[in-house]
């Protein structure tokens, strides 16, 4: 899964592992400093090979604004695996930008995600947190931005049935990227990974 700016458009590249058709969305997340949540602007179903968005929304009275996006990648009509690409439109050419979505897998740490690629803003949208594990065990998570912690999450896991939701408040953080690092332990097991979002 690959989305790279061209302009004022985007390739997107995908492979798949089965016979199944692959999904696309592209949600608009927010407009300028205006945190909108996830607006579907553009979809295409019922893909087999990868393509290039022209950038512009296909849903009816919508239309793509400078701000923050995202790409959803949907296996199986959009009932089997998803895998989520967020990218900036600025002075109408869009770019990609780091993750906000690690990939599901069946190791210890199975999912974890941030809830959108963009929070605060003129309303202070906060910012959800997700992950599940699939053994009992430890979660910290240490949000920073550049060399300064702002906060730290610890978390004890005694089931693993249920996803772990947290939220982080945007009021009195300053306006960049902030990276969400996360160490899952269980025994011997340690697993790692690092999410980022922008305070606008």
């Amino acid at each position: 899964m690959s989305a790279r700016g061209r302009g004022r458009r985007v390739a997107l590249g995908f492979s798949r592992r089965g016979a199944a058709p692959v999904q696309v969305d592209v949600f608009q997340s927010t407009v300028g400093r205006r945190v909108i949540g996830e607006r579907l602007v553009a979809r295409f179903s019922n893909h087999k090979r990868s393509f290039t968005w022209n950038g512009r929304a296909n849903r009816a009275g919508r239309r793509v604004r400078d701000g923050y996006l995202f790409v959803r990648f949907t296996t199986g009509k959009g009932r089997g695996e998803a895998r989520r690409v967020a990218l900036r439109r600025r002075n109408g050419r869009l770019s990609r930008r780091p993750g906000f979505q690690r990939r599901d897998t069946c190791d210890l740490l199975t999912s974890y995600k941030l809830q959108r690629p963009a929070f605060g803003g003129r309303t202070r949208r906060p910012l959800g947190i997700s992950f599940r594990m699939s053994r009992t065990g430890t979660a910290r998570i240490r949000v920073t931005q550049g060399a300064h912690t702002v906060t730290t999450y610890a978390r004890r896991v005694r089931t693993t049935a249920r996803t772990r939701r947290l939220r982080l408040s945007a009021r009195g953080l300053r306006r960049g990227d902030y990276r969400f690092r996360l160490v899952v332990r269980s025994g011997r097991n340690v697993t790692r990974s690092t999410l980022l979002a922008r305070r606008l």
